[in-house]
């Protein structure tokens, strides 16, 4: 699955895939509509958390993170 951003601003890194480097693909902007799916997957992997037998999850949602910026 190809990444998100809050917006289509190029990044110039690299990424490690195994013991190599590659071009960071460019992330598209997440609109406003696709949302509600994304905080369905946040849910989601609580969920499945939860199920694997964990205590408890917590997200980090503020201080930038892709959900603040929507904020």
């Amino acid at each position: 699955m190809a990444p998100v951003a809050p917006s289509a601003v190029p990044y110039d890194g690299v990424a490690f895939a195994g013991k190599r480097r590659v071009p960071v693909s460019p992330a598209p902007a997440l609109r406003r509509e696709e949302l509600p799916g994304l905080v369905g997957e946040y849910l989601d992997a609580a969920r499945r958390a939860l199920d694997a037998g964990f205590d408890g999850v917590e997200f980090h949602a503020g201080d930038g993170y892709l959900l603040d910026q929507f904020l």
